[in-house]
């Protein structure tokens, strides 16, 4: 039969290490050292893998070792036994009472045995600590989303106590907190309650309202009454009919319900004041 690849490749290291000795076990151990690869680098599932395969690899070489130390044994034994010819006890003077009697026992593998459980205890301490790092780790992250969540529920419950302390009505809520047009557009928007994205988009056409409409106020406020006609033609027409905003113009700008239910063109006339003298309008 036929030898098997690993016999011959035993065989072939057996006479490299006949022949080069210790110059051939360096060179294999800096060829098996290159190609080694640390577990940390590993996956789990090849890391998984080579632990098994040394697994069944120390087994077989304490069962070997286990093997080789009972055959010593076995020697030892026999060789220190009485011998079976019956001259030995003639010819040999026996010991005496005075002399100490050694007994030779099996070669024990202490010292192995102790690194062993030092081993175990080593890597359960080892596995301990790892997971003690963990989950203070994990500790740490709670306790982080623990105070921005109670920081985030401090805030809307002081949002919720400060409406409920201002006045419910509209009139009343405009005169305490809304001054100005972005105060007024932001009082608005933290009423609707909507996302900061929508915030954003909201606020810019609702203070671009605001201040379009403190402009017509003011404007109104500086004009006289013959001049206010033409503000009513800009604001008053048939789109703030259509949509029924006459009442709230009226009321958010100050100028008469009635006049810009009155403007029915859109056109803009500026006539020139002429200065008539006194001797036409005696004339007249």
């Amino acid at each position: 039969m036929g030898k098997t690849r690993a016999e011959i490749q035993r065989e072939y290291r057996e006479r490299k290490k006949a022949k080069l000795g210790e110059e051939f076990m360096k060179k294999e151990r800096e060829r098996v050292r290159n190609y080694y690869v640390p577990a940390s680098e590993l996956s789990n599932k090849k890391r998984k893998e080579r632990n098994e395969k040394m697994k069944i690899k120390n087994r077989r070489a304490r069962a070997k070792a286990k093997e080789l130390l009972e055959r010593l044994q076995i020697r030892e034994s026999s060789d220190d036994g009485p011998s079976d010819s019956g001259y030995g006890s003639v010819n040999e003077p026996g010991p005496s009472l005075n002399e100490p009697m050694i007994v030779s026992l099996p070669a024990i593998r202490v010292a192995a045995r102790a690194n062993g459980a030092k081993k175990k205890k080593a890597r359960a301490l080892a596995r301990a600590y790892h997971s003690i790092r963990v989950l203070q780790k994990k500790k740490i992250d709670l306790e982080r989303k623990l105070k921005t969540k109670s920081k985030q529920v401090e805030r809307m419950k002081k949002k919720i106590i400060l409406k409920n302390k201002i006045p419910k009505t509209p009139e009343c809520t405009q005169k305490a907190v809304a001054t100005t047009p972005r105060s007024k557009t932001k009082h608005e928007i933290e009423q609707l309650q909507l996302t900061p994205k929508r915030k954003r988009f909201v606020a810019k056409k609702l203070l671009l309202t605001n201040v379009l409409l403190a402009e017509i106020k003011k404007t109104k406020e500086s004009s006289s009454k013959k001049k206010r006609r033409v503000i009513h033609n800009v604001v008053a027409g048939k789109i703030t009919k259509k949509y029924r905003c006459m009442r709230i113009v009226s009321e958010e700008t100050g100028l008469s319900r009635t006049a810009l239910l009155k403007c029915k063109s859109k056109c803009i006339v500026v006539q020139r004041e002429q200065r008539k003298s006194i001797s036409k309008k005696q004339a007249y």
